[in-house]
């Protein structure tokens, strides 16, 4: 298990969780959160429970020249319960969701407010109403400042584009652009995609291990840091 296992060696190396000491780039490591991340450049990949839960990359604007933990160290932002101003979200699909990007700003308006554009370099993307849904908690709160793209066509053709572009606008109705770096995203997709096969793996093995067999890493980590300090 590559990914897992250097994610292991990171955090033993450390006495606790120290994610802004861990986050090197491209080197994979467990967050305080119980989360496994791994940032390329301006992008970071995020799976919960320490590699086998849910996953997704995620991106915020960012100075030109500063990469994403630069910036996270300045604005003291490398934690979840940091609230993002702006960012941009992809969540991969599985059995239980669809794949989807997700787009969060705290500029006022309502979920219904115009459309949504968007430009990777200079090809543009005018969203329809119906492409674009106001996000949703799991109590089924709408969330006004967030939105969801599922449209599969649309989500696939942006993937492809944001893979060979290396700047993403995002405009909500008559509001200025909000411009992000893809610098990182091709690198941060395929460590997402490593990841999900890898997951696949240890949901095998985690079940021969509850028959008497030897334990996956994600189990030895998670009984590691389960131990009396």
């Amino acid at each position: 298990m590559k990914y897992l296992n250097r994610a292991v060696l990171t955090a033993l190396t450390f006495s606790g969780f120290s994610s802004l000491a861990l986050a090197t780039d491209g080197v994979p490591f467990v967050h305080g959160s119980g989360e496994w991340r791994v940032t390329h450049a301006d992008w970071r990949v995020v799976c919960d429970n320490l590699g086998r839960g849910q996953c997704h990359i995620k991106t915020v604007p960012v100075d030109p020249g500063v990469s994403l933990q630069e910036s996270a160290e300045d604005r003291n932002q490398d934690r979840d319960d940091a609230q993002d101003t702006h960012s941009i979200t992809y969540y991969p699909g599985n059995k239980d969701q669809e794949a989807r990007f997700q787009f969060h700003t705290r500029t006022t308006f309502a979920p219904d407010y115009d459309q949504l554009t968007l430009w990777v370099d200079r090809k543009r993307y005018v969203l329809d109403p119906e492409q674009v849904k106001a996000h949703k908690t799991s109590s089924g709160k709408v969330v006004a400042e967030t939105f969801d793209v599922t449209d599969k066509k649309l989500v696939n053709r942006l993937l492809d584009g944001m893979k060979k572009g290396l700047t993403l606008k995002v405009q909500y109705g008559v509001y200025n652009p909000e411009s992000y770096s893809l610098n990182g995203v091709r690198a941060s997709l395929k460590t997402l995609q490593k990841q999900q096969k890898e997951k696949r793996t240890i949901s095998g093995n985690n079940t021969r291990s509850r028959s008497g067999k030897a334990r996956t890493q994600a189990e030895e980590t998670q009984a590691h840091f389960s131990k009396p300090r």
